[in-house]
């Protein structure tokens, strides 16, 4: 239990440095732009696009993309439901949050799956844009917590629910 409790407040301490500390204009404004890399009409359109990219190629790109997506966003939500932790705006009142999200769970953090499913999938395939695919997908992890919308830990589990369905995808189909 005293672990437990070491990791939340480390995780609440790391979420006032990064969303406290940080709370420069420029940064904000930036990082509010690229958040949008993980939205779902984000995750939408570059799916369709990588269906586009498999009837080009003749490689499962889209197939793989749908079902990394598919499955990490149905973990996402699952787990929100599941755990029904509030995010860190609405439980510190010294909380900087610009635009917050409507859903009021932040656990974990679904914009972080999307970015890093789209990273992983697209560096599989394009492994010469790997490193700008993982900086973005990285730049929005970093983002939620910035903003004010998640805890590190939110995005911690978030980037894991991209990468275990990945390694399952890729591996066995």
């Amino acid at each position: 239990m005293q672990i437990i409790q070491m990791l939340m407040k480390t995780d609440v301490a790391l979420y006032y440095f990064l969303n406290r500390k940080l709370n420069y204009s420029f940064l904000k404004k930036t990082l509010r732009i690229l958040t949008v890399l993980g939205e779902t009409y984000t995750g939408l359109l570059l799916c369709a696009f990588a269906v586009f990219l498999q009837m080009k190629q003749g490689r499962p790109i889209g197939t793989h993309m749908l079902m990394v997506l598919s499955l990490s966003q149905f973990l996402v939500h699952a787990i929100k439901r599941i755990v029904n932790r509030q995010r860190p705006y609405l439980t510190h009142k010294w909380s900087l949050a610009i635009n917050p999200p409507n859903c009021q769970y932040s656990f974990p953090s679904g914009h972080t799956a999307c970015a890093v499913a789209i990273a992983l999938v697209f560096g599989f395939y394009f492994s010469a844009f790997k490193p700008i695919l993982y900086l973005l997908a990285f730049l929005v992890a970093c983002s939620r917590v910035i903003l004010g919308f998640h805890y590190p830990s939110d995005v911690i589990v978030g980037f894991l629910l991209a990468y275990l369905p990945f390694l399952a995808v890729i591996t066995l189909i």
